[in-house]
């Protein structure tokens, strides 16, 4: 009757480690990358940025922003890119537009654009 007793409770003590140790095991967070677009020129004017999501939204973001114009961004884990574009419309013929994406503070992409003589100029980067 002991050895019974015994065996049952070594049985229900191996049970409760069992779910213990399940419930404790948790998935391994996924790493995260920081976004960073960056912008800045002598355009003079308003420029529209259009920017890949944050977390929470699989809309792409778009403001209309002075330069310099700088976002910091926590992309959500389903896009496998990201992308800036930026655009201005009748600002100063020839200004300097600059574009530059950061991913976890490491430098990725840069692009620099001349507004034409008209004073229009569209990054796409």
């Amino acid at each position: 009757m002991k050895t019974h007793i015994l065996k049952k409770s070594f049985f229900l003590i191996f049970l409760v480690y069992s779910f213990a140790a399940i419930i404790s095991c948790k998935k391994e967070d996924e790493p995260t990358k920081e976004i960073t677009y960056e912008v800045s020129g002598n355009f003079g004017k308003t420029v529209n940025v259009k920017y890949t999501p944050t977390a929470g939204t699989l809309a792409n973001i778009e403001e209309t922003v002075t330069l310099p114009w700088r976002k910091t961004v926590l992309p959500n884990a389903e896009n496998a890119s990201v992308g800036l574009v930026v655009t201005g419309t009748s600002g100063l013929p020839g200004a300097n537009v600059n574009a530059k994406i950061f991913v976890n503070g490491v430098e990725e992409r840069t692009v620099l654009m001349l507004a034409d003589a008209s004073g229009n100029f569209n990054i796409n980067t």
